[in-house]
Order: structure tokens, then sequence, then C-alpha cells
């Protein structure tokens, strides 16, 4: 096999030579078995079923995978996979709510927090929120380039890859919010201070001057100035997870689609797999992932200068609290110093 070029096949019947041991491997199972029962009549049907079953392997086989790895892939996952997989030990005490705050509520609410924002739950840690239809949700948070100076020329590109984008590369639902942000006036005015203590000012005293009435009157002029943030995101449906790749057929459509003998496998493809809720969960999660992964690297690495970031589930809930409730968001700072101070230990003796 050569790994970074073409890979190599046998001549007149196109078979890559890592196929070659699962092909023969079927007839030498099936004399193996014949032989082991004692029945000479068995080991020429034994071997030819064998041949059969080797075939099938190598054509269901992905066309980026081998027929011996993606047999073994199967083999590991039907055989050596977790049937159960507990997120805390089971004999682990479960915390009760007894006694809490919705035993000492005074009043009942006939409405609830999701009925507003259509968010049914939050899964922290993988960057995406539940809404009440069932379907999950994921964003990135755009950094674009300044388009101060822009010509036509350049918004005329940034439109036309998007538009790539949108016709070629999206076969999915796309949202785009902007929400807005008060200008982070004391963050300039810290940087202007510092740069006031620089000592290399001393020799420009016009400079410094300049630098002392930019901070003055700077901070007035930007009090009602607002910065725009933007969002690009996307969706995950519970049906999608069931949708098969429509760019590469799978294994058992591979088999379905030969002629006669296909018609043996069509009830494998057609039926349709039951997930449980967590399996569900996972699966939609991946597809969000790559989903998401699909706009960073087919759109925003294409356009110069843009960025993205990853929304966390807590950026998220935040945006929708702060859209809610009409305020900002911020973050609070509760302590700068440790709770216990350090000092050494000659010190303290």
């Amino acid at each position: 096999m050569d790994g970074l070029g073409e890979t190599s096949r046998l001549p007149l019947f196109g078979i890559e030579e890592g196929d070659v041991g699962v092909l023969f491997g079927g007839p030498l199972l099936g004399v193996v078995i014949g032989s082991l029962t004692g029945l000479d009549r068995l080991v020429l049907p034994l071997s030819c079923a064998g041949l059969a079953l080797s075939v099938m392997i190598v054509y269901a086989a992905p066309r980026h995978l081998s027929a011996w790895t993606w047999l073994h892939n199967v083999t590991r996952y039907i055989l050596l996979r977790p049937r159960v997989t507990l997120g805390t030990p089971a004999d682990a005490e479960r915390a009760s709510t007894q006694g809490g705050l919705v035993d000492r509520l005074p009043i009942t609410l006939d409405e609830r927090t999701q009925d507003l924002t259509a968010i049914e739950r939050a899964w922290p840690g993988v960057g995406a929120v539940e809404r009440s239809d069932g379907a999950l949700q994921g964003y990135l948070e755009l950094h674009p380039d300044t388009m101060d100076f822009a010509m036509s020329g350049d918004w005329a590109a940034l439109q036309q890859t998007a538009a790539t984008f949108a016709n070629t590369e999206a076969e999915f639902p796309l949202r785009l919010y902007v929400t807005t942000r008060s200008f982070p006036v004391e963050m300039l005015v810290d940087r202007l201070e510092d740069r006031l203590e620089d000592p290399a000012l001393e020799s420009t005293p016009t400079l410094q001057g300049l630098i002392e009435e930019y901070r003055e009157q700077r901070p007035a002029e930007l009090d009602a100035t607002q910065e725009l943030h933007y969002y690009l995101g996307t969706e995950v449906d519970r049906f999608e997870v069931y949708t098969r790749n429509e760019r590469e057929r799978t294994p058992g459509e591979k088999l379905a689609a030969i002629p006669l003998v296909g018609v043996l496998f069509t009830p494998f493809v057609t039926r349709r797999t039951t997930y449980t809720e967590s399996e569900i969960h996972d699966r939609m999660v991946d597809l969000l992932d790559r989903r998401l992964q699909t706009i960073d690297t087919e759109f925003v690495d294409q356009v110069p200068g843009w960025t993205t970031s990853r929304c966390s589930t807590l950026d998220i809930i935040g945006l929708a609290a702060q859209f809610w409730s009409g305020t900002s968001v911020e973050e609070t700072e509760y302590r700068r110093e440790s709770a216990v101070d350090a000092e050494r230990r000659g010190d303290a003796e």
C-alpha cells in the first residue's frame, strides 16, 4: 500500500493489495470448517459460501478504508463495545430536592421561562442548547476584519463568498444574529493612562499633550457608541440522525444495488434503526459539530482577516438572558486576591 500515492491494485481484478487477505480468507475458512465437520461433501459448498462472503465484504467496504480495516472495526464494534455506560457509580447516593426551594415556594407559576425563550434545556460541555421542539442549536461568534476603508470590490467579493457557501456547501439551515453592546470606554481609558506612564513620552511633550486631550474628550464622544457582535449558527433536528449520507452510499446500500442479488439486502436498507435517547443526543451533537466546522472552514476561512470562536453553552444562555431581560450580562469578579495569605515559613516563625 502506498500511503502517499495511489492505492496499489492487482492487475486484471482491480482489487487493492490490502484486500487480498480478506478475499482468500473466506474460502480458507470454509475449507477449515468443512474439514472439522468430517463431511467432505460440505467442503466445496462452504468454500463457495466463504468466497461469496469475502467478495461482498470487499465490495461493501468504504472507499477510504481497506476491507480488513473495515471488517476489524465492525467486529470490534459488535463484539467489544460496552453495552451500558454509567455517568456515576451505580451505588452512588442520589441528591434529593425534598425541603428545597420548590417545597417552600409560596406561589404557583402559570408561565415558564421556556415558554418565552423556546429553550428547553442547556447542555454544558457541548456548546449547544435544546429547543422546545427537540432541535439542538449551536453558534459561532464571528470576528470580521474592519471594513472601514473597504472598496466596492471588497464588498462584492465578500458577498460572492457568502453566496457560494450558501448555494453549494450549506445543506442545512443557517441563523444569523446581531447584537449591540456599549463600547468599552473604560478599556480605552486604561490603555491611554498606561500610555501616559511611558517614560518615552517625556521627550515628546506634544504627543503627551495629544494623548491627554484624547483621554479627556474621547470617552464623551463614545458614550452612545454601540459595538456590533455577529453570531452565525445552525441547528440539528432529531429526525436528521436517521438521514443517510447522500454523497457516499453505505455498505448495505452498495449490496442492495447489485442486480438480482441486491433484493436480499433491500430489507436491511429500508428498515429504520431504533436509537436510544442517549444515542440520538450523541448523534445530534456530532452532526452539529460537523456543521459548525463546515461553516468555519468553508465560509469564514475563505474570507481574509475573519476568525471565529465557538460559543459555549453559558454564552448562549447569557445572550438569551440579555435579550429577554434587556440588560447586559457581565462577568462578575468575586475576588482578586487569594483567601489565604501566602507567606514564607521563615516569616511566619
